[in-house]
């Protein structure tokens, strides 16, 4: 129990807390993993030496209410003799004699066996401060059975669902290595020598082969097609998915051996390769891994699309007419209306499988209800639920956009972009595989058959890469400069989460804030590495481009990292950050009673008239009790109080921000809907707008967590003023702790972000 555990390593009380810092069962970590370091000794030499102390002031001022006790009984003397009156007018003969006894009984130390100087009056802090926690525990524990499998667990409310990643290339390259193997195979007479038995192929290869004791050998390469994920991630030990379009061969007699065994996997990459990063995708039942594996079917299923296959081998046939068999009158061209179908089907298997397998798995009850392990640490944990909202999402937002990536093309093209770099100065990266060099000089091959396959290849290529207008028909509304926009900035997600508005606020704004986060380090990364290449360039037209390139990337980058951090570290933390300093708060109050023990056992005879046990003097005493009893369940209604006015406010803002934004930046509903809204400025406007208003977005949802979620401090702190409490504890004067650490933490993002923008980098070099 984290509150036990706690009250153990800060009094070292004995027999009391009874957790596994005093008891010696050993504390282990909530995931159950290793012990965590406890003291050797209980209570350890420093508790002792507290309590010697504490039981030194006790007798001091035991010292001083015998002197008090002394001069009452002088002045009840001398008033009794001034008014003949027993004991004087104002002496109170029920009670103060009661008040007398308890005095002694409250302040001598009675404490033994490891706590020496503990009087009992801070024995009944003690106890009351571990009834309160067992109080609250309990109520948690309450808390999450009643709720278990409905509330917390909403089918979608807890993870947002991440923008649709650019999956365009996959289409795109495999249409292409489609298109390599059908040339290759057709056009290399010799294939049966060049190639191995299966001819071009997709293979998953690894550099070396595992060799065991009696001789076993595994292989090097495996096929796509006959390989589920699970054994890929198998066969490259979790590291990375290497896809290999080309020949197998480890036949040591044929003629081209040679070429295949100076390559991974002795597969020659003829066609081209994939690679898929997925190191941190270990856990099967994770989302993260759900993605790369449906990232890697997709490949899977595109390398057998026989609608693929057709068009590729239609392709071919209508720009080679030397081989036999080639049909040039094929009807299934490789047009746009293809691109939008086979673009449109990608998206759509990405967004049905994310709907259907990944984002209800992640959604699962069972995955959101409190563990029983968190549960058994008590109130003290009740927090660190939340946290699993933000590390979930922004889990399953990098799995997303962690895309398999082209690692390399089919070898001719490889061959034709090597002889443009080394024919022109910078050569354009859309025509860089056009096997035409500057001043329309063809490509000068070592095998008459590149001749052929080079040009089919870069038709296949220029189909779907240059070719690129088809984009913004694929979905209404789309264009390909907004997407670029927005993919610098990261802030689609904005729009989704006023379209989305059942989805939790915590989660669509870490989703949000990982968005934004990935896209500003990108930019930083690449505005860095952009300053110092335009260094090294120099002071020419295309070294001043790359620098002034880089500057942009950076500012923005520099710009929206702070948006991000907030979005993604800070909000989600809020919750927890608020609490733990609502526990320490308990905490600090106990200790603050405990010292004040002894002034409160005093006050009960410091006046000698009024009425009941308390008298005129000590009933704050009994109040401040009353708060270390009731302050845990307080600090958990706090909690569950913030959680939902702040999820309830997000809501009805993303219900009414739209229209703000709207009517703040002049919408003219007439004119988008007839669609006439073309000119460049309104297309520019859009994603810079976007911008902005998310920065305005963000600081609002900031100041409405700071202000909810100082309920869980609030909450403890101003409930018992219904009771007519007045005294404050140490804690209600100590400042707002968690916005001391946000603020902070928001200014050492941007110190640092400015620290390595501008090209700082590249000026040392």
């Amino acid at each position: 129990d984290i509150a036990m555990v706690l009250m153990d390593r800060v009094f070292g009380i004995p027999d009391i807390f009874g957790s596994c810092v005093s008891t010696g069962g050993g504390c282990t970590s909530l995931q159950g993993g290793g012990a965590i370091a406890t003291p050797s000794s209980f209570p350890t030499p420093f508790q002792k030496a507290f309590h010697e102390m504490l039981g030194f002031y006790s007798y001091g001022l035991f010292m001083i209410g015998v002197f008090i006790i002394i001069y009452f009984i002088i002045a009840i003397v001398t008033e009794t003799a001034a008014t003949g009156s027993p004991f004087g007018e104002r002496f109170n003969k029920t009670w103060f004699p009661v008040r007398i006894i308890l005095f002694f009984a409250l302040l001598i130390p009675i404490g033994s066996g490891g706590h020496e100087g503990i009087n009992a009056a801070q024995f009944l802090t003690f106890r009351l401060a571990k009834g309160g926690s067992n109080f609250a525990s309990n109520a948690w524990e309450n808390f999450n059975t009643d709720v278990r499998g409905a509330e917390l667990a909403g089918k979608y409310d807890l993870i947002a669902e991440p923008n649709m990643p650019e999956l365009d290339s996959f289409p795109q390259f495999m249409f292409l290595a489609k298109t390599c193997k059908i040339t290759e195979e057709a056009l290399r007479t010799e294939k049966d020598d060049r190639f191995g038995a299966d001819g071009i192929e997709a293979y998953i290869v690894r550099p070396s082969p595992l060799i065991f004791s009696g001789g076993t050998t595994e292989p090097n390469a495996i096929k796509l097609s006959d390989t589920s994920f699970s054994d890929a991630v198998s066969f490259v030990d979790y590291g990375t998915i290497q896809i290999v379009f080309g020949s197998h061969m480890t036949d040591a007699d044929k003629p081209f051996y040679n070429k295949h065994a100076r390559v991974t996997g002795n597969v020659w990459p003829v066609c081209g390769g994939i690679s898929m990063d997925i190191s941190a995708v270990a856990n099967p039942d994770r989302a993260p891994y759900k993605i790369q594996e449906l990232y890697y079917t997709m490949i899977k299923d595109l390398w057998k699309n026989t609608e693929i296959t057709k068009h590729a081998k239609c392709l071919f046939d209508k720009n080679v007419d030397s081989v036999t068999g080639t049909n040039p009158a094929c009807t299934e061209n490789a047009d746009t209306s293809f691109m939008i179908s086979q673009i449109k089907k990608i998206r759509q298997t990405f967004s049905t499988n994310m709907r259907t397998n990944i984002i209800d798995e992640a959604a699962t009850v069972s995955r959101w209800n409190v563990p029983p392990e968190l549960l058994e640490r008590g109130w003290g944990g009740a927090a660190i639920w939340y946290n699993q909202i933000a590390e979930l999402n922004g889990a399953i937002t990098g799995a997303t956009f962690n895309l398999p990536t082209v690692v390399k093309y089919p070898y001719v093209m490889e061959y034709v972009a090597l002889q443009k770099k080394k024919e022109e100065e910078n050569p354009d990266s859309t025509t860089i595989f056009e096997p035409i060099i500057k001043g329309n000089k063809p490509t000068l091959f070592y095998e008459p058959q590149d001749t052929i396959i080079a040009p089919v290849l870069y038709n296949a290529y220029e189909r779907f890469h240059v070719k690129s207008s088809y984009t913004g028909s694929v979905d209404a509304g789309l264009h390909p400069f907004l997407d670029g926009i927005n993919a610098i900035f990261g802030i689609n997600g904005i729009y989704d989460m006023l379209k989305n508005p059942n989805i939790s606020p915590l989660a669509q704004l870490s989703a949000l804030g990982k968005g934004i986060m990935d896209a500003s380090i990108r930019n930083i990364g690449v505005g860095e590495i952009g300053s110092i290449v335009g260094k090294i360039i120099g002071q020419n037209p295309i070294g001043i481009g790359t620098s002034t390139a880089a500057g942009f990337l950076s500012t923005v980058g520099t710009m929206t990292i702070a948006m991000g951090f907030t979005l993604y570290f800070i909000l989600p933390l809020m919750p927890f950050i608020y609490f733990f300093f609502g526990v320490c708060s308990w905490i600090k109050s106990i200790f603050e009673a405990i010292v004040a023990m002894p002034l409160w056992a005093l006050a009960h005879i410091t006046r000698w008239d009024g009425e009941g046990l308390p008298g005129p003097s000590a009933t704050n005493g009994y109040m401040l009790l009353l708060e270390i009893f009731l302050r845990p369940i307080l600090i958990l209604f706090g909690l569950i109080a913030s959680i939902s006015i702040f999820s309830a406010m997000v809501v009805v803002l993303n219900d009414n921000f739209s229209l703000v934004i709207r009517a703040v930046g002049g919408f003219n509903t007439e004119a988008e809907a007839t669609g006439t809204i073309t000119d460049l400025q309104n297309i520019l406007r859009g994603p810079i707008d976007e911008l902005f208003f998310t920065a305005v977005y963000t600081v609002v949802c900031y100041i409405l967590g700071l202000s909810c979620f100082k309920l869980i401090d609030e909450i403890p702190n101003r409930i018992l003023r219904y009771m007519n409490f007045t005294i404050s504890t140490f804690k209600e004067n100590s400042g707002d702790a968690a916005k001391e650490i946000s603020g902070q933490a928001y200014k050492g993002v941007e110190l640092l972000t400015n620290e390595v923008s501008g090209g700082k980098l590249a000026a040392l070099i």
